[in-house]
């Protein structure tokens, strides 16, 4: 049997330079890293900031996900 794909998911994208972080936007990725390296080059995240950018995969609870939920930070 063929492996199945993973799918593209839903990841908001974060700066951390202060407390709270600041929310940049969202994007769509199938990994964490995928996310982040489309969220520099959709989003033009500066060269300097790219090292504070952090993604957090988002929950589609009214459609139910099939993924475990993790809420850690």
């Amino acid at each position: 049997m063929a492996e199945a794909k993973p799918l593209e998911r839903r990841w908001t994208v974060h700066l951390i330079k202060a407390t709270p972080m600041n929310y940049l936007g969202s994007v769509y990725a199938k990994s964490e890293a995928e996310a982040i390296a489309v969220a520099i080059k959709e989003l033009r995240i500066a060269e300097e900031l790219q090292d504070r950018i952090i993604v957090r995969k988002v929950i589609d609870l009214m459609f139910g996900s099939k993924d475990p939920i993790d809420l850690t930070p």
